[in-house]
């Protein structure tokens, strides 16, 4: 069922990167997933004007998405321990990956769901999506790179064999494309810039002024907004492109907070015209701190609007139906009376919206919460 998949990306929103390393930084396998999309997201947009070559964003989403569970199944494999178990003996590897995704296809989940996940594990070898693929793997070890990058600050001596491992795998001429525009540790760059200015998204914490036994992130909330919208918009039978537009704006919604922080809404409403004088203020701090670094780029209009007007068109509106239901998954994790409120607040609000798919997740969501997920994993 499809809690079973909800239920993997929340309940084990505590698997850290880097977990056997001394750091000075936890990132979440979320957090790590969500920066990995934005950074695909820069270079297919800037491939696609610059070098006139079309990449399937489609594709890559849900590789990345249904990738993810080989994580939140198996536990963090990191990059270097699956790339040296590869080099020595890729049919061992191969034959647990199988196994992940026998457990994936016998999941009771929507049937389009199900034909994305097995045209996914059907296509990983097809060279039709060469330049998917390679953009995938750039933007995971670039992401990964700048993990061991900041810890190493502080602890060089640990890192330092580790970055030069991956500094050497990132200058493969297989991402030459890619090195054209973002390379490591040239932070004059304002393609680099501006994604380590989202990076900061990992270490703002929703619901700051309330305590919480489940501390998310924001950048781990846009990752799971991205799974919600997919799978939210699947069950309405949304069209491929709608879907793709949605799962944009679930990832970029929440940007601008990298910049001016969440003001609270109570806050925002305390004085006449206060919010309307805010929006402004954020719209010239985005521009200022970060839209600035995409000057060069025609795309940076789109990307703007999707930070600053998530939820103002008739897609949008529909993408604000995944960020209510991932605020009512963390009041539901918390499980504590002064959540409680909270919680039934937004599910009867939700009882309110007249979408399909929002019946089915709360049937096939709420009366499975307390299941022992590790109980049904048997690979």
């Amino acid at each position: 069922m499809i809690w079973y998949q909800i239920g993997l990306i929340f309940r084990w929103i505590s698997i850290y990167r880097w977990n056997n390393f001394p750091r000075i930084e936890n990132i979440s396998t979320n957090d790590n997933l969500a920066f990995v999309l934005h950074t695909v997201m820069l270079l297919a947009s800037i491939i696609e004007e610059k070098e006139w070559k079309k990449v399937d964003l489609g594709y890559i989403f849900k590789k990345t998405l249904f990738e993810s569970f080989d994580t939140y199944i198996l536990s963090d494999i990191n990059s270097d321990v699956q790339y040296r178990v590869k080099k020595k003996n890729a049919a061992i590897f191969k034959l647990l990956q199988e196994k992940v995704n026998k457990f994936m296809s016998n999941l009771e989940l929507p049937e389009n769901i199900k034909e994305d996940i097995k045209f996914i594990q059907e296509n990983k070898s097809n060279p039709k999506y060469d330049l998917e693929h390679s953009l995938f793997q750039f933007a995971k070890l670039w992401a990964a790179y700048y993990e061991a990058y900041f810890n190493g600050k502080i602890y060089n001596d640990v890192y330092e064999p580790i970055l030069a491992n991956m500094k050497e795998r990132i200058n493969d001429p297989e991402f030459s494309l890619f090195l054209k525009y973002i390379n490591v540790n040239k932070q004059e760059n304002d393609l680099e810039k501006y994604l380590l200015n989202i990076r900061r998204l990992q270490f703002n914490y929703r619901w700051n002024r309330m305590k919480r036994k489940f501390p998310i992130s924001v950048m781990s909330h846009l990752f799971i907004c991205f799974y919600l919208s997919y799978a939210i918009w699947k069950i309405e039978w949304k069209s491929e492109e709608d879907i793709l537009t949605l799962m944009k704006i679930a990832l970029f919604h929440d940007i601008p907070e990298a910049i001016t922080w969440d003001i609270v809404t109570p806050t925002k409403k305390a004085v006449k015209w206060f919010d309307e004088l805010l929006a402004e203020v954020e719209k010239d701090m985005l521009e200022e701190y970060l839209l600035v670094y995409l000057d060069k780029y025609k795309f940076k209009s789109e990307y703007s609007q999707y930070m600053l007007e998530p939820f103002e068109w008739e897609l949008g509106k529909l993408a604000k139906v995944g960020d209510i239901f991932s605020a009512l998954f963390e009041a539901r994790i918390e499980n504590s009376a002064e959540y409680s409120k909270t919680y039934q607040n937004i599910k009867r609000f939700l009882h309110t919206i007249p979408y399909q798919s929002i019946n089915y997740i709360l049937k096939f969501w709420v009366d499975y919460f307390d299941d022992n997920i590790e109980d049904m994993i048997h690979l």
